[in-house]
């Protein structure tokens, strides 16, 4: 199974439904991953006007949670701290992965 991360707010009511939907569909089609069910870890980050703390906070939630991949935040200036966020966080496990004996 794959933890797959969904970063919503509030104001953003359909996305986490359709989300979880399209999870289903892909989980449900024997051609798509077919040795794979994927995992909802949805996170509401409050409003879209919130300050970028609660999305830093949000994304290392999803870091602790071991997600492959997040959707969203749906703000670009969040999506941009989530990105930097996010592939830190990847840098990190590499480089803690290639010092395992």
């Amino acid at each position: 199974s794959l933890s797959t991360g969904l970063l919503t707010t509030a104001e953003l009511e359909n996305v986490e439904p359709a989300f979880r939907y399209a999870l289903d569909v892909i989980n449900e089609n024997r051609t798509m991953l077919s040795q794979t069910k994927l995992i909802p870890e949805i996170i509401n980050t409050g409003s879209a006007e919130d300050s970028p703390s609660s999305i830093i906070r949000a994304v290392l939630e999803l870091v602790n949670r071991k997600v492959s991949a997040v959707v969203g935040p749906f703000r670009s200036s969040h999506a941009q701290i989530a990105s930097y966020i996010l592939s830190d966080t990847d840098e990190l496990r590499s480089e803690s992965d290639m010092s395992l004996p």
